[in-house]
């Protein structure tokens, strides 16, 4: 063999390819020689020595060996052999599974084989006459094959073209069969469906010719394969059957079977499930008789799931339980799925956090080992977790990652569904153009495939999107298509179009027959609210409104039941949609008066949807070290690559079990009940107004009244402001003297002296605080007092601290604040001039879980940092500290769930934008957080702040704030003090500056307590 020829046929272990550099191209030029000079010297002389041995499991076999090196060549069963007794046993680890091949060199006269443990029989081929070609040969392709299988998508593309030009040239059949081989399953790990049939069906071509009608029939079962995922059934159940009947008569009996099991699969997508669960259960008996374990576990995992498909979760657990008794015997990739297919049946009960623990097993075992079509399998079945939990902004980008990896050409119904379920996600957050191009999408690729249940949920998510953009005609185009169509979405969709064509009987005949899973939330709230819409378009107000307030009860209860912080908290944005449709249904009488029936349907809405609510009885919760600096990471990259990772993380803090006793911090002492001056001023977003209410005494009022739009316009002008966007400070200004002017004349002898402001998941807050320093003197401006409920009571004063912890999360190396050190000074000297004592606490490179103590013990603590917005969702909200250098977050979950004694906490950080509420659902500030874990008193800001104005407002807060006990009156003079400044007059340093109450509410919730 010339050298050069040796140095060819090594390319293919270099993995080297045309189109890299010139040398690159050269090397390629090697390779085809070495092929070619292969074909005469290696390959007849390599079958004249070939040894074929049919192993038993639970036995050895020792082979006599008399050349220097060996081929050696599993079908249809995995082997592991040593040298020499004593010696550990090694696998013949080339892919895939029980087809891998090797060049051994020999290192005893005796070679000792066995198959691994949980498997049945099989057969190994041994040759024993390797010229330096061929032993050159498949010692490259072996590594190539198993660097390009095991390192996934970018590996397997890299080596195509290498085995592309290999392919055209004129090879000998064997050589032909393993290059074809080569290239099919390396097309496969690349994701490439389609082409990885046809490469199979070369591949069978090859191997006929080549006489191995065995390897010709395992991948001729392949391609059938291959096409079953491609919805060609027809054409699938030919190929496997072909495959079944030649490999059962060449006695391979593991592929014989494998190829009937593929069969079952073709049944089961095909939608006939029982006789798919009959197929599965032949199989498995087949593969017991066999001693197959590891197969046996595979349909159990598939026929378990067939059961929860056929809504029967009892049979399900019994396979599920089968498949995990063999589950030590399953390689990576197959317990990957079995943690999937569990994490659906935790689904199925409604166990959000144990199917999100199953899903992160499944994520970490395919990060290497997955192809794309696993790997977007495990982020569809997160994005369900994150639509069952309300997480809206987490499931599209898991549905974007999921089609990302997947091609249309290869998998056009997964793709089509994935664009559908896109579709229907974008909607919720407002975004109906997108959302119409998704469901186009995937209603051209479902006509492609001519899957008409497929199309009838493409079209029906698209009448959904055109209704939404008041595309009546272009959605009436459109409802032949669901004509004879009966799926939940479909019969929504023509509900829908019957309400905004003004068919409220017809909607409602459709609607009163339609049922939800029990723990489809998305689903249940879908359909509660259009029935809600059409009792009230037929008369029947109070009958819609004791329907709504039923459902957010149902899916308040139910959220309750979760274990993990950050499911709660993503239930909001879901929980706040049913109250947008309650504020729609409030009605004011022709004095603007509100009934005390309505008011009170108010006061439980917001009483719902309350934090303090949401989390009661939540014990503490952290974060694990190492998923917090990979969540921290990916949040500042901007990037959703690490999004599994991001849910994953947050769904898996499953808080630890408290008692009552243990939830329940002090309570608020007795106070007196709000003055008659005092006004509550409640705004509530609808879905199509926005009310603002106010109660002065006992009568409530509908004081203003908006198109929604109009109002989120408003919002989103006064947010541009305050974060100090160029706009007109006059336009806004004159705005706020509106608004006021609002306030003023919905009763006599307004503005009241304090104004008791009430946040509401789902409705951005105005900065009311700005809205209040416009009345027409200095001396009329109101004290603004934010809170979470409705309250009854006055706040409770200041109490006196013995220390303030002054608690500094500046991130020196990565994020400095230039005042920080300034402002912390400062204070102390402010907190010495009042004789109260201090702590200064730096928290970079403190573990997280001290970190949260100190906060949890301090009677008051003055926070100096970061905080982070709601743009990635608002489980992701939190505030910054560093950590070895490096940015980490404290989430609001871990926030939430720490239990806070401190009578005040004063954040001295950025705070989230009002208008993030819009696109990422129920946003929940860290104020609220505070105060829900049990602080009395937050003082924070709702806006981007000024570093160099915070020494200024924060000092000025803590002189009058304990001079005073008012925290209410500390705050409007900490604005005043900017405001009289040159350099901080304008609204943007100031009127973000919010202070925010525990107010006890009718209910019987204290302040400082998680529990009822």
């Amino acid at each position: 063999m010339p050298s050069a020829a040796l140095r060819a046929a090594h390319c293919l272990s270099t993995g080297r390819h045309a189109g890299r550099r010139p040398a690159a191209a050269r090397g390629i030029a090697y390779c085809l020689l070495a092929v070619a000079l292969l074909a005469p010297a290696g390959a007849a002389a390599a079958d004249d020595c070939l040894q074929q041995i049919a192993l038993q499991p639970g036995r050895s076999v020792d082979v006599v060996v008399s050349a220097s090196r060996l081929l050696i060549e599993e079908v249809g069963t995995d082997i592991e052999y040593r040298w020499n007794t004593g010696e550990d046993f090694t696998a013949v680890a080339t892919p895939p599974d029980r087809l891998g091949f090797d060049v051994l060199a020999a290192r005893s006269p005796t070679l000792t084989l066995r198959i691994r443990g949980g498997q049945g029989g099989g057969q190994i081929r041994i040759g024993s006459c390797l010229d330096d070609a061929d032993a050159t040969f498949f010692s490259g392709l072996a590594a190539l094959q198993t660097r390009s299988l095991e390192a996934g998508r970018d590996a397997a593309r890299a080596a195509l073209p290498a085995l592309t030009y290999l392919r055209r040239w004129p090879l000998d059949a064997r050589h032909a069969g393993w290059i074809s081989s080569a290239h099919a399953n390396i097309l496969t790990s690349a994701g490439e469906n389609n082409a990885a049939e046809t490469a199979f069906l070369d591949s069978s071509r090859d191997w006929q010719q080549a006489g191995r009608p065995d390897r010709a029939a395992i991948a001729l079962m392949a391609a059938g394969d291959n096409a079953s995922r491609a919805n060609r059934f027809d054409v699938a159940r030919e190929w496997l059957t072909q495959a079944r009947d030649e490999l059962e008569r060449l006695g391979v009996t593991y592929y014989a079977l494998r190829s009937e099991g593929s069969l079952c699969t073709v049944l089961a997508r095909g939608g006939r499930y029982r006789d798919a669960i009959a197929c599965e259960e032949r199989v498995i008996a087949r593969w017991n008789t066999q001693q197959e374990k590891r197969e046996a576990a595979v349909r159990e995992i598939s026929l378990a799931n067939l059961w929860l498909t056929e809504k029967n979760p009892d049979e399900a657990q019994a396979h599920f339980l089968k498949a995990t008794e063999a589950s030590p015997f399953l390689p990576p990739l197959l317990r990957a799925r079995l943690a999937v297919s569990l994490g659906n049946y935790r689904l199925s009960l409604g166990d959000l956090s144990g199917a999100a623990k199953l899903f992160a097993q499944s994520a970490q075992w395919l990060e290497s080992n997955g192809l794309p079509a696993e790997q977007a399998n495990v982020d569809l079945k997160l994005a369900s977790l994150a639509r069952l939990a309300g997480a809206v902004p987490e499931q599209i980008r898991l549905l974007q990652d999921a089609q990302e990896r997947l091609s249309s050409k290869d998998d056009p119904r997964r793709t089509a569904d994935i664009a559908t379920q896109l579709s229907a996600a974008q909607l919720q957050i407002g975004e109906a153009g997108p959302a119409r191009e998704s469901a186009s999408l995937a209603a051209r690729r479902c006509a492609a495939i001519d899957a008409e249940d497929c199309r009838s949920a493409a079209v029906a998510a698209e009448i959904h999107a055109l209704l939404s953009l008041n595309q009546i005609e272009a959605a009436r185009g459109l409802l032949d298509d669901l004509e004879s169509a009966h799926s939940l979405d479909a019969l929504l969709a023509l509900a829908e179009f019957d309400l905004k064509t003004g068919r409220y009987e017809n909607a409602l005949a459709r609607i009163n027959v339609l049922r939800t899973e029990p723990n489809d939330g998305e689903g249940t709230v879908g359909l509660s609210i259009l029935h809600a819409r059409a009792l009230n378009h037929l008369g029947s107000r109070e009958q819609a409104q004791k329907l709504l307030e039923a459902t957010l009860a149902q899916q308040t209860t139910m959220a309750a039941g979760w274990q993990s912080a950050a499911l709660r908290i993503s239930a909001r944005s879901r929980l706040a949609r049913v109250g947008k449709e309650l504020f729609d249904l409030v009605s004011p009488d022709a004095d603007r008066s509100i009934s005390r029936t309505d008011a009170e349907i108010v006061e439980r809405t917001i009483r719902t949807l309350s934090a303090r609510r949401l989390f009661s009885g939540l014990g503490e919760s952290h974060l694990d070290p190492d998923l917090r600096k990979r969540v921290s990471a990916s949040l500042l990259g901007g990037s959703s690559k690490d999004q599994r990772e991001l849910l994953i993380a947050l769904t898996n803090m499953a808080s630890r079990s408290t008692t009552p006793e243990a939830a329940t911090g002090q309570t608020e002492a007795a106070t007196a009940g709000l003055q008659d001056s005092d006004l509550v001023v409640i705004p509530l977003a609808g879905v199509e107004r926005f009310k603002l209410i106010l109660r002065k005494g006992r009568v409530d009022k509908q004081c203003l009244e908006l198109p929604v739009e109009r109002y989120y316009e408003l919002v989103e002008r006064f947010d541009a402001a305050l974060d100090g966007d160029n706009v007109s400070v006059s336009r806004e200004q004159a705005a706020a003297e509106d608004l006021f002017e609002s306030v003023r004349g919905c009763f006599d002898g307004m503005p009241s002296p304090r104004w008791y402001v009430v946040h509401s998941p789902g409705t951005p807050q105005l900065p009311w605080e700005w809205i209040a320093a416009s009345g027409p003197a200095a001396e009329e401006e109101p004290v603004v007092i934010n809170t979470f409920t409705v309250p009854t009571r006055q706040t409770q004063r200041l109490r006196r601290p013995r220390q303030v912890l002054l608690l500094d999360l500046d991130m020196p190396d990565s994020a400095p604040l230039p005042f920080a050190s300034g402002e912390i000074k400062l204070l102390v000297q402010q907190f010495d001039k009042l004789g109260i004592a201090t702590r200064h606490l730096r928290a970079a490179d403190r573990p997280s879980d001290t970190v949260l103590a100190e906060l949890s013990a301090t009677e008051v603590a003055h926070i100096v940092g970061h905080a982070n917005p709601a743009s990635f969702g608002q489980i992701y909200q939190g505030l910054w500290y560093e950590a070895q250098g490096e940015p980490s977050l404290l989430t609001y979950p871990e926030l939430v769930s720490t239990k806070v004694t401190a009578d005040l906490i004063v954040l001295s950080a950025c705070g989230t934008r009002a208008n993030e509420q819009r696109k990422y659902g129920a946003t929940s500030n860290i104020s609220e957080a505070l105060i829900a874990a049990g602080a009395r008193h937050v003082v924070a800001a709702g806006n981007p702040l000024s570093d160099t104005a915070a020494p200024i407002w924060t000092r000025r807060f803590h002189e009058i704030a304990w001079s005073t006990g008012d925290a209410a009156v500390a705050s409007k003079q900490a604005r005043a003090v900017l405001r009289q400044t040159l350099h901080f007059r304008h609204p943007k340093f100031w009127a973000g500056i919010e202070y925010f109450a525990a107010c006890t509410d009718s209910a019987g919730f204290t302040a400082g307590t998680n529990e009822p």
